[in-house]
């Protein structure tokens, strides 16, 4: 099976990071694979992978002369799937890929769009590029994926525009067990172990800093629980353009001894060793990678019930959830995890079994390679037509409207 992924760019960043596990996945099962990425990739993320990475140079968000290229590289590889992740390589890949004739398109959306587009926190043009990235997934694509049902709904049951296709199916992110053994054997760096040399238990929360991680909340959440007398360290790893008013909001807080800037990461398992509890507050999320992170390092999980990571989280089971936005229901299931040491060692340990289970890069790999024969064995001599492709799981899907 030859299968071309196709990204914006290959960096570290959340979709990258996917799809480069299921690419090491797939060739582990003898697929030919290659990545293309529209611009410039990030060098140590393409050598580790082992495969071929090409790319292009793509000159800002709407460069519509990629088109050529994209329709070149295609003719030459002649893949059989053309497999897409963000939305450039969903609306340009896509296109090229129709019109070169390649058998079967499918895209995987690792967001929740209508959160992603703005529609939550006004962004300007959101409505307007979420209409045009809609276009090309129902009429370029045979297949979408969702990494989450909540993801799947949002956009399906959408009052104006709801992105409605008749092939669709859901795939949670997973990732390599492997890594998280390493570090967990290897224990924490040394930056992580002169915090815990004070001896209070160790809370993190990792992601980029944007409004929708509502990492204020955590930060909140420490300070009142200082001022009951359960003090706790916080570090938080990311960058972004909320770190300023964190940072000053730590400052007012007078929490300076106790919350901790990390900035970005790359070695994240080596930090996850060392915590007590991992925190993850977001207002929306699809299937949040740094979540499956954490409970693929066996950490107790204090979260909000945001997207899709109730669909990963049982409540009180394999973690603590509580509404998102909300800081009252937070800081009491913080409180109960540190409190509770014992307890968080269950929820830990019960979190990593579930995700050695479920949400490991191999889990992944099989539900895509399913869905990629499914694609395969229905559309072949029907390439030109997109109405022929194949009904991956049709229990998804809802009539469109």
């Amino acid at each position: 099976m030859r299968i071309l992924h196709v990204l914006f760019a290959l960096d570290r960043a959340g979709p990258a990071n996917v799809c480069s596990q299921l690419v090491r996945g797939l060739v582990r099962r003898g697929c030919a694979v290659e990545i293309l990425s529209l611009r410039e990739p990030d060098p140590g993320v393409a050598e580790a992978l082992g495969v071929e990475v090409h790319h292009l140079d793509m000159r800002g968000p709407m460069d519509r002369g990629v088109a050529r290229a994209l329709e070149g590289h295609l003719r030459r590889s002649q893949p059989q799937i053309v497999h897409c992740h963000q939305v450039r390589a969903d609306v340009y890949a896509a296109a090229a890929a129709r019109r070169v004739g390649i058998p079967a398109i499918v895209s995987t959306i690792h967001a929740a769009l209508l959160d992603d587009y703005g529609y939550t926190y006004g962004q300007p043009g959101g409505w307007g590029a979420y209409l045009w990235h809609r276009r090309s997934l129902r009429r370029q694509h045979d297949a979408l994926v969702f990494v989450s049902d909540y993801a799947r709904q949002q956009v399906q049951k959408h009052t104006l525009a709801p992105l409605c296709h008749p092939h669709t199916t859901v795939i949670h992110n997973g990732l390599e067990p492997e890594l998280f053994a390493e570090a967990l054997r290897l224990g924490p760096p040394p930056e992580i172990q002169r915090i815990l040399d004070s001896g209070r238990p160790l809370l993190g929360c990792v992601g980029n800093l944007i409004r929708r991680k509502n990492v204020a909340a955590v930060i909140q959440a420490v300070g009142q629980l200082a001022q009951e007398g359960l003090f706790c360290d916080l570090v938080i790893v990311g960058s972004g353009p909320e770190e300023r008013r964190l940072k000053r909001m730590t400052d007012d807080l007078g929490l300076q001894a106790q919350v901790h800037f990390l900035g970005y990461q790359r070695n994240v398992p080596a930090i996850l060793a060392g915590l007590d509890i991992y925190i993850h507050p977001s207002l929306s999320e699809g299937c949040p990678l740094a979540v499956v992170e954490a409970m693929l390092m066996g950490r107790a999980i204090v979260a909000s019930a945001a997207g899709g990571i109730p669909e990963i989280i049982e409540d009180g089971q394999t973690g603590l959830l509580s509404p998102p936005g909300q800081l009252g229901p937070l800081v009491q299931n913080l409180r109960r995890a540190l409190v509770h040491e014992e307890y968080r060692r269950k929820l830990g340990a019960a979190a990593q079994s579930y995700a050695l289970t479920h949400l490991t890069a191999q889990a992944m790999t099989e539900s895509y390679l399913a869905a990629y024969r499914g694609l395969l064995g229905e559309t072949s001599g029907n390439e030109d037509r997109p109405e022929a492709a194949p009904r991956i799981a049709p229990e998804e899907t809802e009539p469109c409207r």
